[in-house]
């Protein structure tokens, strides 16, 4: 096995998987993480583009991409497949919804 990952990263990664899969909002999540001190390899709070790359990351649960190849049980899962699967469901029906949230509102002068 390789890629194997400090055991502080692994606690990051399970707390947000953790968090999402209790409803969070991403951009929650980066709030409750940047309040306790948690940031980045870079040292730098995480972004939304990150927490989504993690969410969306197969090696956490011990699965390898390598262009069209995918093997599984190559690295150590850190995340059960169950609590993968579900965030996967809940990353997919987010990516349907309407995006009224970022509608902005028209003020129509007259």
């Amino acid at each position: 096995m390789f890629n194997v990952l400090h055991k502080e990263e692994g606690e990051i990664i399970r707390r947000i998987f953790a968090e999402y899969t209790s409803r969070k909002k991403i951009k929650d999540i980066i709030t409750g993480l940047t309040a306790d001190h948690i940031f980045n390899r870079k040292g730098k709070p995480f972004h939304k583009q990150s927490i989504n790359d993690i969410l969306h990351n197969e090696m956490y649960i011990g699965t390898v991409r390598f262009q069209q190849h995918r093997k599984e049980n190559i690295v150590a899962p850190i995340v059960d497949k169950d609590v993968f699967n579900a965030v996967q469901e809940r990353l997919e029906k987010s990516k349907h919804k309407p995006a009224a949230h970022k509608a902005e509102d028209f003020i129509c002068y007259h």
